[in-house]
């Protein structure tokens, strides 16, 4: 570790899209991105792209069947099983969903591993 400051970021973030009219728009995202490059603040703190995260480690906080009924809904929205609360207003299902979400968690994972965390304890 540097002692720098650590920014997570990869543009693909964005694509953590559940429609312009949920909370979670990912504009937010890419307008906190502009301001950090319009302040320079890109150019004081080490900014990476983790890893995607694979089943092994999504598989630590979610059971293996939500996993597999994300990657579903990933590549098919419309079939969404809605057991798992997916294709609901709260949690609409989107093409990608799998990836963006795999690439959200991978940099959760790699920043704790990068600031000393080590493995997040699971219940």
């Amino acid at each position: 570790m540097s002692g720098r400051a650590l920014l997570m970021w990869d543009d693909a973030v964005t694509g953590y899209d559940f429609g312009a009219s949920h909370p979670m728009d990912p504009v937010r995202l890419d307008l906190t991105m502009g301001l950090v490059r319009a302040y320079g603040l890109d150019r004081v703190v080490d900014v990476v792209a983790a890893p995607v995260a694979g089943d092994s480690t999504l598989r630590l906080v979610h059971r293996e069947d939500y996993v597999a009924a994300v990657r579903a809904a990933s590549a098919d929205p419309r079939g969404a099983d809605q057991a798992y609360g997916l294709g609901t207003v709260d949690d609409p299902a989107f093409a990608g969903m799998h990836e963006a979400s795999a690439l959200i968690a991978g940099s959760r994972w790699e920043r704790r591993r990068r600031s000393g965390g080590g493995r997040p304890r699971t219940r």
